[in-house]
C-alpha cells in the first residue's frame, strides 16, 4: 500500500508537504484496517454470537453515550453495526458550517474541538442530527489523529424502524435537545440585545432607541440560520428590557 502510495504521490507531482501527510495518515490508518475486516468475521457468527462480541466490543463507548442509555439490548447491538470507523488527521475538519445535519459522531481515540468545546474518548458531535434538517452552522476540527464511530441518520432510521417504541423514544429525546439549543440560542440573543442597550443609554441618555432599530439589531444577532416571527422578536425585546418595552407598548 505504501509502495502504490508513493508511487501516486510521485507520478501526480504532489507536493511535498502533502505526501508528507498523506504517508503519515496511511502509516496510523494502519490499525484501523484491521477493525474494519472483523465486521465480515462478525457477519458469519450466530446472531447470538455475534450480539456477545458486539456488547463487549461497544458496551464502553455506548454506555457513555446519553442518547443510547436504558434502550433495549437488542437494539444497541444493532446500532452497533450500522456505526462505520472513520480516521481523520490532524487539523480536518469533520463538520462544516455548511455541512448537512445527516451524521453522529463518537470518538473512539483522539481530540476534537467542536462547538469551543474540546470532545476526547467517547466524546460525542453532530447530535443534532436527531432532530435538525438543515446545515449544521458549526465546526468540529480534529487536533490530533482521531478515530470516530460514525452512524448516518438514514442507517439510525432503518434501525430504529424495527422499533417504534425505541423511535418514541428518540423523539422525546430530539425534543429536548431542540428545547435546550432554543433556549441557549435565546440566552444568546437576549445578551447581545442587552449589550446594545447599553451602549445606546451611554450615547444618547435622553432618547429611546426606536422599535425598527431594535428588531434591525435582533436580525443581525439572529443572523439568516434561525427564522424568529415577530412577536417572538417582541418577547425578546421584553426579557431583555421590561422598561423599554413598555414604553414602546405606551407609544404604539
Amino acid at each position: 500500500l505504501m509502495d502504490a502510495l508513493n508511487a501516486f504521490i510521485q507520478e501526480a507531482k504532489l507536493s511535498k508537504e502533502l505526501a508528507l501527510r498523506m504517508r503519515a495518515f496511511f502509516r496510523y490508518r494502519r490499525h484501523t484496517t484491521s477493525f474494519k475486516s472483523w465486521h465480515s468475521l462478525l457477519q458469519m457468527m450466530s446472531p447470538s454470537m455475534r450480539g456477545e462480541v458486539a456488547m463487549q466490543l461497544n458496551k464502553s463507548w455506548m454506555a457513555g453515550i446519553e442518547i443510547f442509555r436504558d434502550i433495549p439490548q437488542t437494539v444497541c447491538i444493532e446500532l452497533s453495526f450500522a456505526f462505520k470507523l472513520e480516521t481523520y488527521p490532524p487539523e480536518e475538519h469533520i463538520i462544516n458550517e455548511e455541512d448537512e445535519s445527516n451524521k453522529l459522531f463518537v470518538i473512539k481515540q483522539g481530540v476534537v474541538i467542536c462547538k469551543g468545546v474540546v470532545k476526547t474518548s467517547n466524546g460525542v458531535f453532530g447530535n443534532d442530527m436527531l432532530y435538525r434538517t438543515r446545515q449544521r452552522g458549526y465546526r468540529a476540527v480534529t487536533l490530533s489523529f482521531t478515530d470516530t464511530y460514525a452512524i448516518s441518520n438514514q442507517s439510525m432510521d432503518k434501525v430504529l424502524l424495527e422499533y417504534p417504541s425505541i423511535q418514541a423514544k428518540f423523539r422525546k429525546i430530539a425534543v429536548h435537545f431542540i428545547v435546550t439549543e432554543k433556549i441557549i440560542e435565546a440566552s444568546r440573543i437576549v445578551k447581545q440585545y442587552l449589550i446594545f442597550l447599553k451602549k445606546w443609554y451611554l450615547e444618547n441618555p435622553n432618547s429611546e432607541p426606536t422599535l425598527g432599530l431594535s428588531v434591525d439589531v435582533l436580525n443581525r444577532t439572529i443572523g439568516s440560520r434561525l427564522h424568529v416571527s415577530y412577536p417572538a422578536k417582541l418577547l425578546l425585546i421584553r426579557v431583555a428590557s421590561e422598561d423599554y418595552f413598555l414604553k414602546l407598548n405606551r407609544h404604539a
